[in-house]
């Protein structure tokens, strides 16, 4: 769970106790996603980053610069991509294991609330406040027009 105080907390759902509250900004957390092997935790919102947690050990492994705007959404596209929606009306895709952006995907008129990753597909989707769902497809590809690094 996380919120307008800036704290994320995990918790143990058969105890019902909270394992982690990790407290990396007081800014409101907007979104957070979790890798999907479950051992990293990316959290942003209105802060000026985007910080990924060790979800085991609690502890704080990386912060990546996200301004302009409010990131509002977030998925994993695999174990060490992942993808942040903004206020600003863009997407990035992060390299985890570089901290590097690859993309910046832009094509949407609305702040990008919604994001999901289809493995199969190797397909990026997003959905946005201008009513428009976007499929962007990942898999080795090059920077096209539209997007910039």
């Amino acid at each position: 769970a996380a919120g307008r105080e800036g704290r994320v907390r995990i918790w143990d759902v058969a105890s019902g106790e909270i394992i982690h509250e990790l407290e990396g900004r007081r800014r409101r957390v907007c979104a957070f996603a979790y890798s999907p092997d479950g051992r990293k935790l990316a959290s942003a919102g209105e802060g000026p980053d985007l910080l990924i947690w060790d979800a085991e050990g609690g502890s704080l492994l990386s912060r990546l610069p996200v301004r302009p705007g409010k990131v509002l959404s977030m998925t994993f596209c695999g174990q060490e991509r992942l993808a942040a929606g903004d206020s600003y009306n863009t997407i990035r895709l992060w390299d985890l294991s570089t901290g590097r952006a690859l993309y910046r995907l832009v094509g949407h008129t609305g702040s990008v609330t919604a994001l999901a990753w289809d493995r199969e597909a190797e397909v990026l989707i997003s959905g946005s406040f201008d009513t428009t769902v976007c499929v962007w497809p990942l898999g080795n590809r090059a920077i096209e027009a539209g997007e910039e690094p």
